[in-house]
């Protein structure tokens, strides 16, 4: 039986094997602590108001979210340090495929999006937990996040269906 390509002789990790593994070990972790939050204390009330629920393991659910986060961050900025140091000695049209332009193009169509989500966002005061949320930066920040996440869906979808026409439109 043959092996696949990522699996390699004496151990040696390949780029495609790291990111399995971790890809792997981050889902396993989330599965395990969201049956955790969802199992164990779910129902368990708020001091301060018996109306809401405070679920025992919220921390570890947030702290989670921000790790992986941070995580993504790290290995984004990394990603770019990387292709930056490459930039010149790789080409920039592969297969006939202008793989630069289009980098550059996703880098910059993501960027304008966020600002521009960012700065038309709402920061009108909501109730959170029968409390008001004032805080202008997270509330745009929220609504950038979301409004964007919208945007891009339609960007990737509409990208998509041009790729499928202008695919059938070269085969006739």
């Amino acid at each position: 039986m043959r092996r696949p390509k990522w699996m390699t002789l004496k151990g040696e990790w390949t780029n495609e094997r790291i990111a399995r593994t971790a890809f792997y070990t981050i889902v396993a972790l989330a599965v395990v602590i969201f049956l955790l939050f969802y199992f164990i204390g779910f129902s368990k009330p708020y001091s301060y108001d018996p109306n809401f629920k405070d679920p025992k393991f919220t921390p570890f659910v947030l702290g989670f979210v921000a790790f992986v986060i941070v995580i993504a961050l790290a290995v984004a900025v990394w990603a770019v340090i990387a292709t930056a140091r490459r930039k010149g000695k790789t080409d920039s049209v592969v297969n006939g495929i202008p793989v630069a332009r289009i980098a550059l193009s996703v880098a910059a169509v993501t960027f304008i999006v966020m600002a521009i989500t960012f700065i038309t966002g709402s920061s009108e005061t909501i109730n959170a937990n029968g409390k008001p949320f004032t805080n202008a930066v997270m509330l745009k920040g929220a609504d950038m996040f979301v409004i964007s996440s919208g945007i891009m869906l339609l960007l990737a979808a509409a990208t998509a269906f041009y790729g499928m026409w202008h695919s059938h439109q070269v085969d006739k």
